[in-house]
């Protein structure tokens, strides 16, 4: 943790391109393309990083002072990040020039200083190709959940409806579908135990398609309509890419990665017969889908869907509620095995991940991983719910994808499938050549972006201006603003940063950091590991403390702090600013040490704002975010994962050295 306070990290320099080829040799030519490729990528990023770390106020211009030795760790970490990109690209699909240097055109919206959930296209529905279950809702909903959870849903009540107010919606339920289409679909959900008929139905929903990677099409049902009629589905708390980043896994160990799909898992399940009439569809006569004996040929007759319903807001409630309540009581996966938010970080046993219809193991011990999973695929088929044989990964140590990310357990990293995120940069690249765009349209790239940067989570503070274009133009075209395109060129640059290391080792120190409107104090203390990895299992958390964690402080506090940085500040800002101004200083203090690049680090800080904004990776406050911004640029460079852990003021050893009477 020696050396200089870090202050000269930025700007990095770029780097340097490769000689030009003096031969017409195609392994020459190849191994040129490829290494150019490379530099500018890496250069494509370093201008992003330039650009985000000077986002509060641009670089003093004249005499550039020599290369210091952390910068050239940065831009080295820098270059092998590209490196791995190119790398990935190569091995699945040959590179073009188009594929490699896919963000060669996003230099216009470099140059400037940097002042939701993924979109989905909707398809027309064609009723051969719509992926159905071969036996539809053989398993009762009620049954498939725990006791607590089924009495809310066993019949209609106040637990589970708004009260009738005359509220309605003011979506005019649609088919999606060529003439013909709708019919022969409703036919083919008919065999398949999927539907009922009624004359009088409380709520018509619409429905529509969504493609699938197979060429098939997933039926969507637009339940906004009964949605409204519902009360708001309780919380329910999703694995999201941010949570694998923090397993830890020794270096020296082997990782191997499984996964299981259960199909078709939404309709699979048989919802109670009261709930029927509130998933009508539109209607067709009786002759046209064979129920003329029941009701008359003539006769209008509302299909109603007996299954659960993708597109109704309880929907991902109740199917991952059933998924978990089937691993606890039926299989081996068992809940303090589980990857959540509030779960240690050790992959020291099989860990596994519930994600509605995914299961994810992460372990050491193959053997014992492919138990557990066979295990788990015949509990779920005993019950109803098969898995799909092509999505059942046994445990292995290549790349796997996880949440739409691939896991790879010979490096033990964790970054956007190579593929995946090329099309992201491309598609990118491609919308800021756009001269109007809808808000929409917008949100869809954004969301997807969204997803990719949960891997490196500072990544999320490149966008700002992006959010408020996506909620004021909404389904309006407007002409794309030029800080729209500013903030995606730089997600299209860093996005080759994305990437987390399992095996990441613990800095040697832990920071505590302090600011007032005075000064800012910067300490730092050795805590035994596993002190420490106690404490990062909360970091970020802004909840009430429970004893246990007020104990745990105080552990952590009472040590031997040695006061690394205690100055004065040189001009007034908000307290807020100076807070993270304080954890920029730290972190380039230990950016310092060769050792702290690919590393963690724990800070304390008494900042709940500050805290927050870096856990969360942004802030909705422009003052807050353009101070974030730096912290950002130093993180992706250096790959330094940090954990920033709230505690009282009257805890923070940082307090004193933050305070005049110390200068």
């Amino acid at each position: 943790m020696g050396g200089a306070k870090g202050a000269g990290i930025f700007p990095l320099p770029h780097v340097s391109a490769p000689h030009r080829l003096t031969t017409r040799s195609p392994r020459s030519r190849a191994r040129f393309n490829h290494h150019n490729s490379i530099t500018i990528i890496a250069n494509e990023a370093i201008t992003a990083l330039n650009s985000l770390a000077f986002s509060f106020h641009p670089p003093v211009s004249g005499h550039r002072s020599a290369t210091t030795a952390a910068q050239q760790r940065l831009v080295a970490n820098i270059y092998s990040s590209a490196s791995r990109y190119v790398r990935r690209r190569t091995a699945s699909t040959a590179v073009t020039s188009d594929d490699s240097l896919a963000a060669l055109h996003i230099q216009d919206h470099l140059s400037s200083s940097a002042s939701y959930s993924t979109s989905v296209a909707a398809i027309p529905l064609v009723a051969d190709r719509v992926a159905l279950p071969p036996t539809a809702g053989a398993v009762d909903l009620l049954s498939a959940l725990p006791a607590s959870i089924a009495a809310a849903y066993r019949q209609p009540s106040a637990a589970n409806m708004r009260p009738p107010d005359g509220r309605h919606s003011r979506v005019k339920p649609r088919v999606f579908a060529q003439p013909g289409e709708y019919q022969r679909l409703v036919i083919r959900m008919k065999a398949h135990g999927m539907l009922t008929f009624t004359t009088t139905p409380v709520v018509v929903n619409g429905l529509f398609g969504v493609a699938k990677p197979d060429g098939t099409i997933r039926l969507i049902i637009d339940a906004r309509p009964a949605n409204v009629v519902f009360v708001d589905p309780p919380r329910v708390e999703l694995p999201t890419p941010d949570l694998l980043p923090r397993l830890q896994v020794a270096s020296d160990q082997p990782l191997f990665v499984a996964k299981s799909d259960l199909a078709d898992f939404f309709y699979r399940y048989r919802v109670p017969d009261w709930m029927h009439p509130f998933f009508a569809l539109p209607p067709l006569t009786a002759g046209e889908v064979g129920v003329a004996d029941q009701f008359g040929a003539g006769t209008l007759v509302y299909p109603c869907l007996t299954v659960l319903a993708m597109g109704w807001s309880h929907s991902v409630f109740l199917t991952q509620s059933a998924h978990l309540h089937l691993c606890d009581t039926c299989t081996p996966l068992q809940p303090g095995d589980r990857i959540t938010s509030s779960s240690d970080l050790l992959v020291d046993r099989t860990r596994h991940l519930v994600y509605i219809d995914d299961v994810v193991m992460v372990g050491t011990d193959p053997v014992d991983m492919e138990t557990k999973q066979r295990l788990y695929v015949a509990a779920a088929a005993a019950r109803g719910l098969p898995a799909k044989p092509s999505k059942v990964v046994a445990p292995c140590s290549t790349g796997v994808e996880c949440l739409g990310l691939e896991l790879t357990g010979t490096d033990h990293t964790l970054a956007p499938q190579a593929d995946k995120l090329h099309k992201l940069r491309a598609d990118t690249v491609a919308f800021l050549h756009r001269r109007m765009a809808t808000g929409r349209e917008l949100a869809g790239i954004v969301g997807r972006w969204t997803w990719f940067m949960l891997v490196a989570r500072p990544a999320l503070s490149c966008f700002s201006a992006v959010y408020h274009f996506a909620r004021c133009a909404d389904r309006k075209a407007w002409h794309v603003w030029p800080s729209v395109k500013r903030e995606l060129a730089h997600a299209i640059a860093v996005g080759p940063l994305l990437l987390a290391s399992l095996s990441a080792p613990w800095s040697d120190r832990v920071l505590a950091t302090d600011a007032s409107m005075h000064g800012l104090g910067v300490v730092a203390a050795c805590i035994p590991p596993p002190l420490v990895i106690t404490a990062a299992r909360t970091a970020g958390s802004l909840v009430s403390k429970s004893v246990d964690d007020i104990v745990l402080d105080r552990q952590l506090v009472e040590r031997d702090w040695t006061t690394l940085i205690a100055c004065t500040w040189r001009a007034p800002e908000h307290i807020n600013s100076l807070e993270l101004r304080a954890v920029s200083t730290g972190v380039r203090r230990v950016l310092s040490s060769p050792l702290a690049v690919r590393s963690r680090l724990l800070v304390l800080c008494d900042s709940q704002v500050a805290v927050g904004a870096l856990a969360k990776g942004r802030s909705s406050s422009r003052t807050v975010l353009l101070r974030l911004r730096p912290i950002t640029a130093l993180l992706l460079s250096s790959g330094l994962l940090l954990y920033p852990r709230w505690l009282a003021s009257d805890l923070n050893p940082a307090d004193g050295p933050s305070r005049p009477g110390y200068f």
